[in-house]
C-alpha cells in the first residue's frame, strides 16, 4: 500500500452548520459518508479510539456528524457515542496490515 494518511475536511461542514444552510449541510455529510464508506470498503478493518471493527462495508454520517459503521446488509455493528464537535478533519492513517486508523484533528482555540 503506497499512501499512509489522508484528511477528510470537516471545516466546509460545520461552516454550513453555523450558518444554518441546510443544502450544504446535507451535501457535507454526503461527502463525508461517501468518504469514509470508500476507506471502510478498501480496508481490512477500521480502527477508532481503540476498538478495531472489522466487516465494515458502508458507514453513514448523521445530521450530528455520529458515524454509524455498517456491515453486512446494513446492519449497525458499531456506532459513535457523540457528535465530532471539536474536530475540523479526519485522519486516516493506513497501518501496514491494511486497517484504518481514524483520528480527528481537533481545533486549537488557544492559537
Amino acid at each position: 500500500m503506497t499512501r499512509k494518511r489522508e484528511c477528510i475536511d470537516l471545516s466546509a461542514f460545520w461552516d454550513a452548520v453555523d450558518e444554518n444552510r441546510q443544502d450544504d449541510t446535507e451535501r457535507e455529510r454526503q461527502r463525508i459518508a461517501a468518504a469514509l464508506s470508500r476507506v471502510a470498503a478498501e480496508s481490512s478493518g477500521i480502527a477508532w479510539q481503540g476498538l478495531l471493527i472489522h466487516g465494515v462495508q458502508e458507514v453513514a454520517v448523521t445530521h450530528s456528524l455520529g458515524f454509524l459503521f455498517k456491515g453486512a446488509g446494513g446492519e449497525v455493528i458499531a456506532e459513535t457515542t457523540m457528535p465530532w464537535l471539536w474536530c475540523k478533519a479526519l485522519v486516516i492513517k493506513w497501518l501496514w496490515d491494511g486497517t484504518a486508523e481514524l483520528l480527528a484533528v481537533s481545533e486549537d482555540w488557544a492559537g
